[in-house]
């Protein structure tokens, strides 16, 4: 089974040398369900239920839950709960489900759900370094920590835009909260995601003057080697 390298500037979640992919269809709905035969009473009950307003959105819900196959279900189930629990990490996203581990060859063993298993092994090169496969346009990036803003963040960063807009650049989701009148009386709980990109590094000292205790790491962009 084939190994790809997967440039990183840390390890999974902070901790994990190898992730493991694979496509299970119905997995979103094995949540908080322990057995093949919990798992079959749900999807009966679910099949006379009309769809949510998001599911509709989502996807085609009849569809999808007639792709389930209840073999391949049975075996992440029995995989689940042979594998031990304390050397393994797994997210599901829709039908697919990723685990993350530094135990490469208990990640091997999830061949028997999905022929098609995608393997990668973290290549951590520099953890203050963030690599695009092109040229960034901006050098360095600040991120906010994702906690309460303090009630004068929003006129903060809308007078820091102002002064500095053509130095620095406020990513648009947060750039969002600082224009849109909706959230005038709104005090934003920032999100781990928000940043600042900028050429110059002196504008991480003006960063920390308006910003202070709500900034998190910096890192320095480029290209991949």
């Amino acid at each position: 089974m084939k190994l790809q390298t997967d440039k990183r500037n840390a390890l999974y979640f902070g901790k994990y040398k190898y992730r493991a992919r694979c496509r299970v269809h119905g997995a979103v709905y094995t949540y908080y369900t322990k057995s093949l035969d919990e798992f079959k009473a749900k999807m009966a009950k679910r099949a006379k239920q009309a769809p949510t307003a998001i599911e509709v959105i989502m996807s085609d819900w009849r569809t999808s839950t007639d792709m389930i196959d209840y073999d391949q279900i049975s075996k992440y189930f029995d995989w689940r709960n042979n594998a031990p629990k304390d050397e393994y990490l797994a997210r599901i996203q829709g039908n697919k489900i990723s685990f993350f581990s530094d135990d490469v060859e208990l990640l091997k063993t999830l061949k028997v759900l999905d022929k098609n298993l995608e393997l990668s092994v973290a290549d951590v090169i520099q953890q203050n370094i963030m690599y695009f496969k092109r040229d960034p346009q901006y050098k360095y990036r600040t991120f906010f920590r994702g906690k309460r803003a303090p009630e004068s963040f929003k006129e903060d960063l809308k007078s820091f835009m102002e002064r500095y807009h053509n130095t620095a650049r406020i990513c648009p989701a947060l750039r969002r909260l600082a224009t849109d009148e909706r959230h005038q009386r709104w005090y934003p709980y920032l999100h781990s995601s928000y940043y600042v990109d900028y050429n110059d590094e002196s504008t991480l000292t003006l960063l920390h003057m308006f910003f202070g205790s709500m900034l998190a790491k910096t890192y320095v962009l480029a290209k991949e080697p």
